[in-house]
Order: C-alpha cells, then sequence, then structure tokens
C-alpha cells in the first residue's frame, strides 16, 4: 500500500475527553484498548504480572506535556524519568531508577523551557502524541490502526506568555553553557564507566559525539521498529514497507537515554569547575599572606652602606644628592636615565650569523632586522587572574 499520508487538523475541544486510556506499570507504553496493553504487558513484560493503570485524558495531557515547560521550585532545570512522572535533578533521579526501576536501563527526559507546548491526537480513538512530531501517531496507526489509508490527528498548542525558568536553556539539544576558561586543563570521563567505557577527552564536544555512539539507532517511523545500524534499518524499509519511502525519524528511548548520560556529564563537570575555583580561591587567599617585595622596602637597613647613611634606594630618590653612597655603585655624583636620549646603536657595526638553506652566512643587525622583528617588548601578565592548570590544582 502507499504510504499513508498524515492530515493534521487543528482542534480546541476534543471528542476524547471521557475517553480512558490505559498505561503499563513498567514502561511508557499507552493505549486506548485493554486488550492491546494486556497483550503488551504479556509479549514485553513476560516475567511480570500483567498489571496497568487507567488515566483520564487530562492525565495523559499532563504527563506528555510536563516536560515541555516544568521546572523545579529553584528556578534550576530539571529531568523527568522515562519511566514514570518523578521529576527531579540528575543524580536524585539516578538514585530514583535504581530503586524503582532495577533492570532498565536510565533514561531521562529534558524539561525544557518552550515558549509553545502541545501534543497531537488520533482522531479514531484519541491517542495522544507528545509534541508535534508525526512519527508517533504514524507509529501508532500502523499498530493500532493498520487498515487506515491515511493518518488523520488533531493538534492541540499552547502558548506560553513568557519564558519560565532560566533562559540557558531553551531546546532539549541545548548543553550547559560552561566558560571555555573553566574547563580549561579539565578532562572528561564518559559517564558509562559502569560498562568499561575508558574513553577521556579535553574536548566537550568530542564526549559529546561520543556519547551519541553509545546511544544511535535507526527507528523506523513507518512502524516504530528500532534497528541497530543503518543497514539493518534499509533492509527493513525494503521488505516491510518496499513501497513507501524510508523513514528515519528520532529514537525516544535513545534521545532518553543520551540526556541521562549528558545529565551526569555535565553534573560531574560542574563538580570540577567548582573544585577548581575553590582551589584558586584558596591559593590566592594563600598569596595575600605572603609579604611582597616592592620598592617601599628597599629603604631596610640592608640598603645602606653606614650606620649613618640616608640613602633612600628607591626609584623616585635615585637621582638626587643622596644617592652617591649606594652600596653597590659607590658613585660620588648623582644620575639619572630619565628623560635623556640614549646613544644610538650602529646597528651595520654589530655581526651575526644565521643558517638559511642549509648554509651558514653574516649579517649586521640592520639586514637581519629586515628579516625577522628584533624589537624587543615587554609584556606583563596577571597570573592571579590566569586559569590554573589541571596539574596545578591536582583534579
Amino acid at each position: 500500500s502507499p504510504q499513508k499520508p498524515v492530515v493534521e487538523k487543528p482542534a480546541e475541544n476534543s471528542p476524547f475527553e471521557n475517553t480512558k486510556t490505559y498505561m503499563c506499570l513498567y514502561c511508557p507504553k499507552r493505549s486506548q484498548f485493554m486488550e492491546k496493553i494486556k497483550r503488551h504487558i504479556s509479549v514485553a513484560h513476560p516475567k511480570q504480572g500483567v498489571e496497568y493503570r487507567e488515566v483520564t485524558r487530562d492525565q495523559v495531557v499532563a504527563m506528555i506535556t510536563r516536560d515541555q515547560t516544568n521546572y523545579g521550585r529553584s528556578g534550576v532545570l530539571e529531568y523527568k524519568c522515562f519511566y514514570c512522572e518523578f521529576v527531579a535533578d540528575i543524580m536524585m533521579l539516578k538514585d530514583h531508577a535504581k530503586q524503582i526501576h532495577i533492570n532498565d536501563t536510565f533514561r531521562v527526559t529534558k524539561c525544557q523551557n518552550k515558549l509553545v507546548s502541545g501534543y497531537l491526537e488520533c482522531q479514531l480513538c484519541g491517542y495522544l502524541s507528545a509534541g508535534f512530531e508525526k512519527s508517533g501517531q504514524k507509529a501508532h496507526f500502523h499498530e493500532e490502526h493498520p487498515l487506515e489509508n491515511e493518518v488523520t490527528c488533531s493538534k492541540y498548542m499552547f502558548k506560553h506568555i513568557k519564558q519560565l525558568g532560566p533562559e540557558a536553556f531553551t531546546s532539549a539539544q541545548q548543553t550547559v553553557k560552561f566558560d571555555p576558561n573553566d574547563l580549561d586543563g579539565l578532562e572528561f570521563t564518559c559517564p558509562k564507566v559502569e560498562d568499561n567505557c575508558v574513553f577521556k577527552t579535553k574536548s566537550l564536544s568530542q564526549m559529546n559525539n561520543h556519547l551519541r555512539k553509545h546511544t544511535r539507532t535507526f527507528k523506523c517511523g513507518h512502524c516504530g521498529r528500532t534497528m541497530p545500524d543503518s543497514s539493518e534499518f534499509h533492509r527493513h524499509s525494503a521488505l516491510s514497507h518496499g513501497d513507501k519511502i524510508p523513514d528515519l525519524v528520532k529514537d525516544p528511548e535513545a534521545e532518553a537515554e543520551y540526556e541521562a548520560m549528558k545529565g551526569i556529564l555535565e553534573w560531574g563537570i560542574q563538580q570540577q569547575v567548582d573544585a577548581k575555583k575553590a582551589k584558586i580561591d584558596a591559593m590566592l587567599a594563600e598569596s595575600l599572606r605572603v609579604p611582597r617585595c616592592t620598592a617601599r622596602k628597599s629603604t631596610g637597613a640592608e640598603c645602606r652602606a653606614a650606620p649613618t647613611d640616608r640613602c633612600r634606594n628607591i626609584a623616585r630618590k635615585s637621582t638626587g644628592p643622596q644617592a652617591r653612597c649606594w652600596p653597590e655603585t659607590r658613585l660620588e655624583t648623582p644620575y639619572t636615565f630619565y628623560k635623556k636620549d640614549q646613544p644610538q646603536i650602529d646597528r651595520r657595526s654589530i655581526k651575526t650569523k644565521m643558517a638559511m638553506g642549509g648554509m651558514e652566512i653574516t649579517l649586521d643587525v640592520e639586514k637581519m632586522s629586515q628579516l625577522v622583528n628584533i624589537e624587543t617588548k615587554v609584556v606583563l601578565q596577571d597570573c592571579a587572574k590566569v586559569s590554573l592548570n589541571r596539574d596545578e590544582l591536582d583534579l
């Protein structure tokens, strides 16, 4: 059969307001038909009892849109468990998954800061899919309405007057904005150390690309099946949907696993950055207690030639009449270099040697200055403000 067209219609009031939805207790699977959810549990969770719960349409709407606008009370971006409705920060969710979802891969959904949220609703049974991507409805029609020639769904949108939560988080693809200076010298380790992954890098972009390798899947948009690689995907498309254009869509489970790993990675980076800043603050505080070697100390007794010497060996006094008794020079008359033209150096009288093309040649400084820059410059740097490297911080 030809590929099913997707017909999207705007709607305000749903005809399925009172329709119940049946939800699996062991995964996010939902269905409008009790028999199909029971069949799913027996096939996908054969070792578990046939347990499900009934939810209303309003409850489903809250579930699928909560991660689009939900933020914690502190204003910090949070995550939602992929398998249930528990919302918290990434480390609390990790502990939650270990206790509640013991046999499941750790997956989360990042709570986003969207100005527009919404969902699509099947016009045949009232099944709801999050967001506005058609792949969820297409997979639903393939599974529960296989005889239909077109995918018909209604679109529900909610516009928010202003953004909620911190402005730094505006999309699911956006990572935490770390200051590049804070990341200088840090090394990032793959969060899947429990699976014996030893990948390390000092590049955050390389680490994000590596995390994608752990979660790369190929999901068919026609039926929802997931393949591990591109060749399997195209083989499946040719055998199962030969007369249709291959439809590669995002895999929600793979995206949820990627978000979980990225959240743990960013949490670890923040811990390193905080430790680095604390170390720098401690080193700066320690440096303030070290005596400074400044000009005002040059009036001490060690700078005098004799106990009765009134010499003040500091820059502003070095041109005065009291500067003749320096112990280093014993000059009898004052002198200064300030505001005096220095004698010009004849660069042609100074010879030097250099190698060119494997041959050693002799040049004067004037000709050398035409080849290389010999003008000296003093570069000053405030070392206290320079980000210390990882070895100095011992992180």
